[in-house]
């Protein structure tokens, strides 16, 4: 199951990607670094993530997030959220966002592990700066291992 989980997310992130290259063309595609803090678990860990523009309001937003929380051998959440622009300023813009989760993680002393789907909801920002910019998400995992996530960094241009 957990095998099926992660190939439907992966294939879908890749038709993201490949759709975000094809007509995303007005504004720059970006990656980024950042850190996340995720409160059910109160832990924090790295996020590495991108930004495709689709069309002039709409971008998609992969990421994954590798968290160091104690209780946990591992904790890493993938996600694939699209962000709705509400304003998009020269120097900044504001989105709405939404999505689809899946984390995977194991307790401490415990030999199996667990996935859990879920949906984002939230909102976000990112200012322009010199040569790159820097971004802020707040967003709620509806799932079984209901959620808040804060995640702050920065992308840059490719």
């Amino acid at each position: 199951m957990k095998k099926i989980l992660t190939t439907t997310f992966l294939t879908v992130l890749a038709c993201f990607m490949l759709q975000a290259a094809v007509f995303g063309q007005a504004r720059d595609t970006r990656l980024g670094i950042g850190v996340a803090y995720d409160g059910k678990v109160e832990g924090a860990g790295l996020q590495v993530n991108a930004l495709f523009p689709v069309s002039a309001e709409f971008d998609i937003a992969p990421d994954i997030t590798f968290y160091f929380p104690d209780n946990f051998d591992h904790y890493v959440a993938f996600n694939i959220d699209g962000h709705y622009l509400l304003t998009a300023e020269p120097e900044y813009l504001v989105y709405a966002l939404g999505g689809l989760n899946l984390t995977t993680f194991q307790y401490k002393h415990v030999d199996n592990s667990d996935s859990k789907l879920g949906i984002n909801v939230g909102i976000g920002g990112e200012y322009h700066l010199e040569g790159f910019s820097v971004f802020g998400d707040l967003k709620y995992i509806l799932s079984d291992f209901d959620r808040v996530v804060l995640a702050l960094g920065a992308r840059f241009p490719i």
